[in-house]
C-alpha cells in the first residue's frame, strides 16, 4: 500500500470518528465533556493526515522513530480514556450512594406515614 492510500484511509477514519462523535452528541447519546477527547484523537489522526511531516519531524526530535511515537500516543489514548471513564464512573458512583439514601429516607417516611394512618384507624 502506497503513501497516499495510507493518508486517504487515515482522513477518511478520522472523518469517521470526528462525524460519528458529533452525531452521537447530537442524538444525545454521547454528553459534550466526553466527547471532547474523542474529537480531538480524530482532529489529531486527520491533522497527521494532511501534515504527514509533523510527525516525522516530532518523532525525530525526540529521538524515536514514528511507529515508537505512534504506539506512545495510542497508550496515551487509552490510558485518558481508561481516566476519564474512572472519573465518570467515580461520579456515578456517588449519586448513586446519594440517591440510595435518598429512598432510605423516604422509605422510612412512608412506613411512618404508614404507622401514623394505621393509628388514626384504630
Amino acid at each position: 500500500m502506497d503513501i497516499l492510500s495510507k493518508r486517504i484511509i487515515m482522513t477518511v477514519m478520522s472523518l469517521i470518528l470526528v462525524g460519528g462523535t458529533l452525531e452521537a452528541v447530537r442524538r444525545r447519546s454521547l454528553r459534550e465533556r466526553y466527547a471532547l477527547l474523542w474529537l480531538l484523537s480524530g482532529l489529531a489522526v486527520l491533522m497527521s493526515a494532511a501534515f504527514p511531516s509533523v510527525p516525522d519531524f516530532i518523532a525525530r526530535h525526540l529521538g524515536i522513530t514514528f511507529i515508537e511515537g505512534a504506539s506512545y500516543l495510542f497508550a496515551f489514548f487509552l490510558i485518558m480514556v481508561i481516566f476519564h471513564i474512572s472519573i465518570a464512573i467515580s461520579h456515578l458512583r456517588a449519586t448513586i450512594e446519594a440517591q440510595a439514601r435518598r429512598i432510605a429516607l423516604l422509605g422510612a417516611e412512608v412506613e411512618r406515614l404508614r404507622g401514623e394512618r394505621g393509628k388514626s384507624k384504630s
